[in-house]
């Protein structure tokens, strides 16, 4: 969420309240345009408050500065904000006596500068003006610090280089990125929402969930990065990249054009960039040919398409801007291999010089389109070969790229690929590629076929490509099965649970009193037999092993098998979970728990936190504590599988509980994600 910065007079001052000019009318416009609002009087007393100020002087993206009245601290503050930031600072002064102030009391450096006036007996009355001011404000590219309006060729400061991040969080993101965790992932991004660091604690998140191709929750993440800093080059470059992934063009297009042009991009993720376009643009040359049943039609139609030109065009810049970019020189030098091929045929000679105005450009530019072809041949040989030995001797550094993730395998497919376009002979091209696919398990097969199909279709390069999807098709026909899974089947349903603990012994309030456990079990059991009627596939559970509902549930569960498979999620390791969850309703429970909990459990049980205690980053955060946190976990890991699969089963009295992180909370935050609340309510367990 973007923060504002409110600097304005402390208390009543020249009669103006100032904090009920807050109250009335500068919170509710914070709170429309939704930014979280914070005062300079809340650093009192927080220590050195003056470098405190200086920080979200720096880094807030908003400031509302109130001038009603010469006011030392509020134009030092405005000053220091005006000199840091270029953008994003709004001025707001009283009307007072019935009138405006006269313009030449507002100092002189400020009078060229717009402002919003309030009536200070009912600022209320300015709060759509304000609304609409600071839309207006944070959409702006223009500056509207007079510093850098008026010095020519000032930079505005990238306040991201003086916010650090907590090492034990980043520990945090790259151990669920190394167990390849979507759900643990997205708890972590919900977790840093309204931290001072929130946006640098979100990229990590978001490279990890990029390179793991958790789509949906990477584009999330980048989304919120884009909403607090939108000049964010890396973040668009995501954003372009996952929603071609996600099959939405049109946005890939308008982040592309969004940042592409960005004067402070790196060649290398320009060159990423180019080469996306050039993904694009073949996509839509394929698209232009690939319907046709007739070769010399489907021939003729890719020779004439505007976006093979195109596609080689920008697979060529992507890679003159990066030439350690293989991919990029490998994808322009397919499509240089296409063109040629097809315009140096004797079928579509004519079709070719119809492209130009006398044969002799045609001639020409036929001889050039192969010139170009054996030198990029040799520049992308060299580039290849020089990856090979980078990682033959161990040195990969960070390999991740748009297109292909950090595999050395996409090195060895790329040398298999090339040999293909040189018109080496077929059975050399499917020993390459069996040899650089051979035990690949998760491996994107299909991205690999893709450009092989190209040639097959066209009729190109020989029997070379034909000769490469059959072994490719041999290798996935081996591989299938034997890929080691978590123990769980993608689910149709998931099931999370959460409700109350067993009664201690002379409770006051019953919630669920010990000789209900029978009832209980039913209730489960038929709620359980309903969900599993209705998803017609596998069912997953999900719930913690505390003494009562969340033990039986797990029971329940295994009375359904095959079919419904239960996974046990705890806050910490059994011997500081039991004592505390299990052990106080008796030993009958430890024993149900521990058969719960066998050294070989498949799937094994998962475990939040080695310790009772919250990580030190999360440790300020507000009215959040680690049962809050162990709910927001569950909760997270179920919406991995899509909300529209998710049902709440609440064993629940209804009520607020005995603190915070309870059912109670599980069920607020289950139906703020629109997720179906199915309710077993314990009070009827009284009219038993």
């Amino acid at each position: 969420m973007m923060r504002a910065l409110i600097v304005r007079p402390f208390g009543c001052k020249e009669g103006i309240d100032f904090p009920r000019v807050q109250q009335l009318l500068i919170d509710p416009a914070l709170q429309e345009i939704g930014v979280r609002g914070a005062t300079t009087e809340e650093l009192v007393g927080q220590g050195n408050i003056r470098a405190d100020l200086f920080e979200r002087l720096l880094k807030y993206d908003l400031v509302v500065a109130d001038i009603s009245i010469d006011n030392a601290n509020v134009f030092y503050e405005l000053g220091v904000r005006h000199a840091l930031r270029d953008r994003h600072t709004f001025l707001i002064r009283a009307r007072r006596d019935g009138g405006s102030r006269w313009q030449d009391e507002v100092p002189f450096d400020l009078r060229t500068d717009r402002y919003l006036e309030y009536d200070q007996d009912a600022p209320q009355n300015a709060l759509p003006l304000l609304i609409k001011g600071l839309h207006q404000t944070l959409d702006s590219d223009k500056p509207d610090s007079p510093v850098f309006q008026l010095v020519s060729g000032l930079q505005a400061q990238d306040w991201t280089s003086f916010v650090g991040v907590p090492r034990d969080f980043t520990e945090e993101v790259a151990e669920a990125a190394r167990r390849k965790r979507n759900g643990d992932l997205d708890l972590l991004a919900s977790e840093v929402d309204g931290l001072e660091w929130e946006l640098l604690g979100l990229k990590p998140i978001g490279r990890e969930l990029f390179a793991l191709r958790f789509n949906q929750s990477a584009k999330a993440v980048w989304e919120r990065v884009v909403a607090i800093k939108d000049d964010d080059a890396e973040a668009w470059g995501r954003l372009a990249s996952i929603y071609q992934r996600l099959g939405d063009f049109t946005k890939s297009e308008r982040a592309l054009d969004r940042v592409i042009d960005f004067p402070a991009l790196k060649p290398e993720d320009r060159a990423k960039l180019y080469a996306l376009r050039g993904s694009h643009e073949r996509r839509r040359w394929t698209e232009d040919w690939s319907g046709s049943d007739d070769l010399n039609e489907r021939r003729r139609r890719a020779l004439a398409s505007p976006h093979l030109v195109a596609a080689c065009q920008a697979f060529e810049e992507a890679f003159k801007s990066d030439l350690n970019y293989g991919y990029a020189g490998l994808n322009a030098l397919a499509l240089l291999a296409v063109r040629a091929e097809l315009a140096g045929s004797a079928e579509l000679a004519g079709d070719w010089s119809n492209l130009f105005e006398t044969r002799q450009q045609a001639s020409d530019k036929l001889r050039d389109l192969r010139d170009r072809r054996r030198d990029l041949e040799i520049v992308v040989r060299c580039t290849l070969e020089a990856a090979k030995a980078k990682g033959d001797k161990g040195d990969k550094g960070d390999r991740r790229d748009a297109a292909h993730g950090d595999s050395d395998v996409w090195t060895a497919v790329s040398m298999a690929e090339l040999r293909c376009l040189m018109g080496k002979k077929p059975e050399k091209i499917a020993s390459d590629y069996g040899e650089a696919l051979i035990d690949q398990h998760d491996f994107d097969f299909e991205s690999v076929r893709e450009k092989l199909r190209i040639f097959d279709r066209l009729g190109l390069l020989g029997a070379g490509p034909a000769a490469a999807l059959a072994k490719i098709d041999e290798i996935e026909r081996k591989l299938a099965g034997t890929t080691v899974q978590s123990g769980l089947p993608e689910p149709a349903r998931v099931l999370l649970f959460s409700g109350h603990m067993i009664d201690a012994p002379g409770r006051d309030q019953p919630r669920f009193p010990a000789g209900a456990e029978t009832t209980v079990r039913q209730w489960l059991r038929d709620a359980i037999a309903q969900q599993v009627a209705s998803a017609r596939g596998a069912v997953l559970g999900i719930a913690g092993g505390a003494c009562g509902g969340d033990i039986l549930f797990h029971e329940v569960c295994a009375e359904f098998k095959p079919g419904v498979f239960a996974r046990l999620y705890l806050s910490v390791p059994p011997e500081l979970f039991v004592p505390d969850s299990v052990a106080k309703a008796g030993g009958i429970w430890v024993e149900r728990f521990y058969r719960l909990y066998p050294r070989d459990a498949r799937p094994a049980p998962r475990i939040l936190s080695a310790s009772k205690q919250m990580p030190r980053w999360l440790r300020d955060k507000p009215d959040y504590g680690p049962w809050q946190r162990n709910n927001a976990w569950m909760l997270c890991n179920a919406l991995v599988f899509g909300v529209e699969k998710i049902r709440l089963i609440a064993l629940w009295d209804g009520l607020s509980g005995d603190g915070a992180g309870g059912t109670a909370d599980m069920v607020q935050l289950a139906r703020s994600r629109g997720i179906e609340v199915i309710h077993l309510d314990t009070r009827k367990l009284s009219d038993r």
